[in-house]
């Protein structure tokens, strides 16, 4: 028997210098050296799939809470109450 392993992965940059990255690694036996070829563009397919699939939801991002913040706060219009203007 023959073990392939393969693995695929994806890292993807996020505002903030932060990032998120996900991997899957399988492990498959095949009997004929001649298989490998095709049984590897198989698995490759199949993990891209699934990584990239995953890979969608970042989930949480600490940066995401200040950074709504400070977009909120920037984005206010400033309001003049007595003569006095505030944002």
């Amino acid at each position: 028997m023959i073990t392939l392993e393969c693995n695929y992965s994806k890292k993807l940059g996020l505002p903030g210098y932060s990032s998120h990255q996900f991997a899957i690694t399988l492990r498959t036996e095949i009997a004929d050296l001649n298989q490998v070829q095709s049984e590897s563009a198989r698995l490759y397919k199949l993990l891209q799939e699934g990584v990239d699939t995953s890979i969608k939801e970042t989930g949480y991002a600490s940066w995401a809470t200040s950074h709504n913040r400070q977009v909120t706060h920037q984005n206010q219009q400033p309001s003049t109450t007595k003569g006095i203007t505030t944002k």
